[in-house]
């Protein structure tokens, strides 16, 4: 199966032309800024009508004071306001004050130091830097275009680069391009979704680096203003205000000035509240030498299962429990570092060390790469802690952490911590026990769910016994208690509790009453999440293999430009089971309608812009291939068919192996891509036993496996599937273990 590569589409607001507002004669430099210093030592007699024509006569009276003070007040009404007030002192230092926003670059430096008769002479044969052409001896003409030789262009005005929705130069949007309110330019406008972090992207290349302003005409016929937040090339670049319009059809301009690269530069524009941003219709970035840029081109990245994960510094990632909260383009995700996970590392054998190391946060663009943001240990976190999830609250602007806790004064309650930044920092607030309307005091396995209103959620079931299953709201003025709770159904024990919404269908998820270990995914669901709730289902997909050896941890729903997608965020709990590898197995969910599908996958490939998912070739298809996801001894193992056998413990990798005792251990893999597959296996002690595949549409495949006590590995390669399915298995006696399918690359 070819490795798809998922190329994302920025998208980004169109931006309708904005240009300079100002008048050419507001930016004439018109070279009459002057301190027109002529010293003319002369008697300067003159009564001169200096008729300078700047669309009006001027009457320059120039009167000799005692002293000798030529005031020339040559209130000269020009197209550009240069009242000209020209003060000749009985040195005749004659001032002239260009009343106008003009660079006027004009030193008249006259040097004039000999008796020269000035007679309103603006030029006064004193050699002024200002080239006015004002052959002024008497008839000054300097008419309003000032024919003069401004050292300046007239024309100083910068252009405006405009980028409208789905032109050159627009990249992405988290939402979609709409036509319903009129007054648009070009084809339509950028529409966000209504939430926290849903915004725009552009991309430009600019001549020369330098500061820029970037104008957006928008609409905003909401009740309330809708600030965005303004990156570019991912260093933030301040805040824009979309403030309230009054009407959708309102078009207004909204601007913030930025230092832009010489060269190529990507532009994120993000909501800062739940309600999204304004409709944008168009950006416009004012300057010389700006032209739209390709949008970078995003490779989706692959997440790779059955393995313990490391952070970008190349150090185990230490995250169960947890949860994701999405700020802007960033997700940071928030868990808990158990001292008996880096045992366990080292040496994979159940240790169920629950000792806190600390709180863990991290964060990612791409939901696979992830950076260490800070590991804290906030005070009061009692003997048990973790179950954890963070929400935003916007009136107190904290990051709100909620987790599960236990300690002899409170037994099991609520814990709450703050921190002013998504990156860490948390500092206890307080602990709340027995939360209203839960059955038997404190809550059994609890995480938090963020709608897309703004809203924030505490999903769990009753502490003891764990038979009914609640939603319980957060106090909306700060997040810091759980107010009355929404019982959603009764039944069953279950664990595990979690929640997701797609299309606008909540899904409240649980795991079966099984400790540690691993179990099947049970769900209800609700057009509303305060109910009425469908009957509890089993999500297809999780049987075969126990949710991919896992229990339910919580849901990452990825907003992209070209779909959802909901992520399963499994916990294993290796370290407290002794079940495989790994302590976080993510897999993506697919929907027939309203019905979720569990995609049990080793490996996939996730663009996190668009969307967009595949399965990588890398992706093992044998289901439980280790035999970890049974949680006790059986004879017959999750998701194979076996005759004569039974699981051991001491696997070659985790806790599980099985023993073939003279019968067959074999799997039925359905929805295969057609191709060229490896099929291996690691077997121990065996004489005579086989690895086979048959039924994929071409000859039945066999290999032989003779082997001693040391784990040893048995493969045959180029079995082409031709008919999108196959079946694999091992017969004889033999010890097995590690099952795997991987299409040849």
């Amino acid at each position: 199966m070819r490795h798809l590569l998922l190329i994302t589409v920025f998208l980004f607001g169109a931006f309708s032309a904005c240009t300079n507002s100002e008048s050419p004669s507001e930016q004439v430099p018109s070279n009459t800024d002057a301190d027109t210093d002529s010293d003319t030592d002369s008697d300067t007699d003159a009564d001169s009508d200096s008729d300078v024509d700047g669309d009006a006569d001027t009457d320059a009276d120039t009167d000799t004071d005692a002293d000798g003070d030529t005031d020339s007040d040559t209130d000269a009404d020009t197209d550009s306001d240069t009242d000209a007030d020209t003060d000749a002192d009985s040195d005749s230092d004659t001032d002239s004050d260009t009343d106008a926003d003009t660079d006027t670059d004009a030193d008249t430096d006259a040097d004039a130091d000999s008796d020269t008769d000035t007679d309103a002479d603006s030029d006064a044969d004193a050699d002024t830097d200002a080239d006015t052409d004002a052959d002024a001896d008497s008839d000054a003409d300097t008419d309003s275009d000032t024919d003069a030789d401004t050292d300046a262009d007239t024309d100083a005005d910068a252009d405006a680069f405009t980028i409208e929705e789905d032109g050159d130069g627009f990249c992405s949007v988290n939402g979609s391009i709409d036509s319903e309110h009129i007054g648009f330019t070009g084809d339509g406008y950028a529409n966000t979704n209504n939430a926290t972090g849903a915004g725009v992207k552009w991309a430009v290349t600019v001549a020369s680096a330098g500061s820029y302003e970037l104008q957006w005409v928008y609409a905003n016929g909401g009740e309330g203003d809708r600030p965005g937040e303004v990156e570019v090339n991912d260093e933030s670049a301040g805040m824009v205000d979309f403030a309230a319009t009054g009407e959708w059809t309102d078009w207004r301009t909204a601007t913030l000035t930025v230092d832009l690269f010489e060269g190529f530069n990507e532009i994120n524009l993000d909501a800062t509240t739940s309600a999204g941003l304004g409709n944008i219709d168009s950006i416009s970035i004012v300057g010389d030498g700006i032209a739209a840029s390709e949008c970078p081109v995003v490779v989706g990245a692959t997440i790779f299962n059955d393995t313990f994960w490391r952070d970008t510094s190349g150090t185990h990632l230490y995250s169960q429990g947890g949860g994701i909260l999405q700020v802007g383009d960033t997700y940071y995700w928030y868990g808990v570092h158990y001292r008996g996970a880096a045992t366990y590392i080292e040496d994979p054998v159940k240790n169920g060390d629950i000792a806190v190391t600390g709180i863990t946060t991290y964060s990612s663009k791409d939901l696979v790469n992830w950076t260490h943001e800070a590991t804290d240990t906030p005070s009061n976190m009692g003997g048990w802690f973790g179950r954890l999830g963070v929400a935003y609250n916007e009136n107190t602007q904290k990051y709100v952490l909620i987790s599960q806790t236990w300690n002899a004064t409170d037994g099991n309650a609520v814990y709450f911590a703050t921190s002013d930044s998504p990156a860490g920092g948390f500092v206890f607030d307080n602990i709340q026990s027995a939360p209203p309307g839960i059955a038997n005091g404190g809550t059994g396995d609890q995480t938090i769910f963020n709608d897309d209103d703004g809203k924030a959620y505490m999903v769990s079931s009753s502490q003891e016994g764990r038979a009914h299953r609640y939603i319980s709201p957060l106090r909306e003025s700060d997040y810091l208690r759980a107010e009355q709770a929404i019982e959603v159904y009764s039944g069953n024990g279950r664990e595990g509790n979690c929640m997701f919404k797609y299309d606008g269908t909540y899904y409240f998820c649980s795991s079966d009453l099984h400790g540690w270990n691993t179990s099947q995914t049970y769900c209800v669901m609700s057009d509303s999440i305060y109910g009425p709730w469908s009957a509890e289902f089993i999500m297809e997909g999780s049987q075969a293999d126990y949710s991919h050896v896992t229990q339910a941890g919580f849901f990452i729903q990825v907003y992209g430009t070209e779909q959802t997608t909901i992520i399963y965020a499994g916990d294993r709990w290796a370290d407290f089971a002794g079940n495989g590898i790994g302590f976080n197995q993510w897999v993506p969910l697919s929907f027939n309608g309203k019905d979720p599908y569990f995609n049990s996958l080793s490996a996939w490939t996730l663009n996190a812009t668009t969307g967009e998912w595949s399965v990588a070739p890398e992706n093992n298809w044998v289901l439980n291939p280790t035999f970890e996801a049974d949680r006790i001894d059986v004879t017959n193992p999750r998701g194979w068919d076996v005759s004569n056998g039974w699981n051991d413990h001491d696997g070659r990798t985790g806790r599980w192996h099985w023993n073939v005792g003279g019968g067959s251990v074999s799997q039925s893999i359905e929805n295969l891509p057609n191709g060229t597959y490896t099929l291996t296996v690691w077997a121990q002690n065996g004489s005579g036993a086989e690895l086979w595949a048959a039924n994929f549409g071409g000859s039945d495949m066999s290999t032989d496996i003779s082997v001693g006590w040391t784990w040893t590995e048995i493969t045959f390669s180029d079995i082409e599937v031709q008919n999108g399915r196959i079946d694999v298995g091992v017969s004889g006696s033999v010890l097995v273990d590690d099952f795997t399918l991987i299409l040849q690359q």
